[in-house]
């Protein structure tokens, strides 16, 4: 089973991300975007050794810490699989994003 990913848990209910896989949360609340290299090291230190290519990231909170677990998984894996809520319908949708060279 995949693990759903919760980068910023804050005051949402992500019980529909439940039917994806086992959620985990990597932050929580406020957190201090100008230290970004300790948000890194933290995120690392908490994806390492768990994560598999089949795993979602549902995007939540902070873009910057967003970011970095996105770009974890395409260092890793050369994709990412996010968990978007699409408001319209009341329903996380899919995305799947594959590495890029520039």
């Amino acid at each position: 089973m995949a693990t759903v990913w919760i980068v910023n848990k804050r005051n949402h209910n992500y019980k529909d991300a439940e039917k994806f896989g086992k959620l985990e949360v990597l932050t929580a609340g406020k957190m201090n975007i100008f230290r970004a290299n300790d948000l890194v090291k933290d995120v690392i230190n908490k994806l390492a050794n768990k994560t598999s290519p089949n795993d979602l990231i549902v995007l939540s909170g902070y873009i910057i810490a967003n970011s970095i677990v996105i770009h974890y998984f395409l260092k890793k894996y050369g994709k990412a699989n996010l968990l978007v809520w699409d408001a319209n319908n009341n329903k996380y949708v899919k995305i799947h994003l594959s590495d890029f060279a520039v």
